[in-house]
């Protein structure tokens, strides 16, 4: 099931010059993928910095006390910090997109039991989530053949309402509106506004961040 602070929200045509070298939906590079299950939970790593924190709406705040310098890879889970005792995961992909999966718990899972779970939504993320530890990688696993191929994302002009396109495998096109209707929006999203959205889902209440990357009549 697939659904769809500080304006970090942003389309990737913009976002070339506005996420410190964050990678672009629009990017089309290659993008490596692990061969084999590499659990790293276990395997010491020196502590980059500490006391990070990082504050959310409602006075949620998550700290990250051992945040790690790490790469992206495709193909790594990642550990994502809801509130003082729930968390969520999401799956590297390739070019600068994640897979958020359906999970709000306190209880840690392993990788077996992670990739059997569904996803929630699927959305380019800037990479510091991952680069600078605010998502912890616990480990590694080959891509399943469903989450090779990223789904299509819509693009609305800013100036002219009515002109449409999509990307979909590194290349942009001319659409119609219907043909974007239940799409996501061509964004890279700030990580804190994915993690609202998490919370917001299982709140069982809509999220600011989606209703402004909705079509605009």
């Amino acid at each position: 099931m697939e659904r769809g602070r500080k304006g970090a929200v942003t389309r990737p045509l913009i976002a070339k010059n506005a996420m410190n070298g964050a990678q672009s939906e629009l990017s089309t590079g290659p993008a490596g993928q692990g061969d084999g299950i590499d659990d790293r939970a276990t395997r010491p790593q020196k502590p980059k910095c500490c006391g990070i924190q990082s504050s959310s709406r409602e006075g949620i705040r998550i700290q990250l006390t051992m945040a790690k310098k790490q790469e992206r890879r495709v193909g790594d889970v990642v550990r994502i910090g809801l509130d003082d005792s729930h968390h969520g995961y999401a799956r590297v992909l390739p070019e600068a997109s994640f897979a958020v999966y359906d999970y709000y718990g306190a209880e840690d899972l392993s990788l077996a039991e992670l990739t059997k779970l569904p996803i929630l939504f699927r959305v380019a993320v800037m990479d510091w989530a991952v680069k600078k530890g605010r998502w912890t990688s616990i480990g590694n696993a080959p891509l399943e053949p469903s989450l090779l191929a990223l789904p299509p994302k819509f693009i609305q002009d800013k100036v002219n309402k009515g002109k449409f396109s999509i990307y979909e495998n590194g290349q942009i096109r001319p659409a119609s509106k219907e043909e974007c209707l239940g799409l996501e929006s061509a964004a890279v999203w700030d990580p804190s506004h994915v993690e609202d959205r998490v919370r917001d889902h299982y709140a069982g209440r809509s999220n600011k961040w989606v209703e402004s990357l909705k079509i605009k009549e």
